[in-house]
């Protein structure tokens, strides 16, 4: 089980430091561990190209994921999501690799987007969530864990 996604943030609203802290804020709130720094590179003026974190689920060993966090914007190529949204330049701050549970995912991305209400979920099957539609899918009454290998709109 598990795709790929990337969460997607207005190129002009990328800030590196303020998107690690989001990331370790919506861990903690989604009562996630959040191990960070395991890998990283840095460009040689000393800021961060990307870093990696691994985010696991408590009470369940191997309920993990793992997520790269990008600052080099000035290599994203411009308008390569404008179909979601022609008047925001799009681009990608954060992949999300080798996750085994929807709910952990759902639960890290629910607790992300609420402090990043206009970035969207992009999963590999080309749906893209926005916060709405993520906050419908974590407030149903019954967990649907195929919740994203469904069209949002479904």
């Amino acid at each position: 089980m598990g795709i790929s996604g990337i969460l997607l943030k207005n190129k002009d609203e990328m800030n590196f430091e303020k998107l690690i802290r989001d990331i370790k804020c919506a861990a903690h709130q989604a009562n996630i561990v959040c191990l960070e720094g395991l890998e990283f590179e840095k460009n040689n003026d000393g800021t961060y190209e990307y870093m990696t974190f691994i985010l696991a689920e408590k009470e369940q060993d191997g309920n993990e994921f793992l997520i790269y966090a990008y600052n080099d914007t000035d290599d994203m190529i411009d308008g390569m999501f404008s179909f979601i949204n022609e008047k925001k330049n799009y681009q990608q701050c954060i992949n999300i690799e080798s996750f085994k549970s929807t709910k952990i995912l759902l639960d890290f991305i629910y607790e992300y987007m609420k402090l990043n209400k206009d970035d969207i979920f992009y999963d590999e099957l080309n749906w893209h969530y926005t916060f709405e539609e993520i906050e419908y899918i974590a407030n149903m009454g019954t967990y649907d864990a195929q919740w994203c290998y469904k069209k949002p709109q479904e």
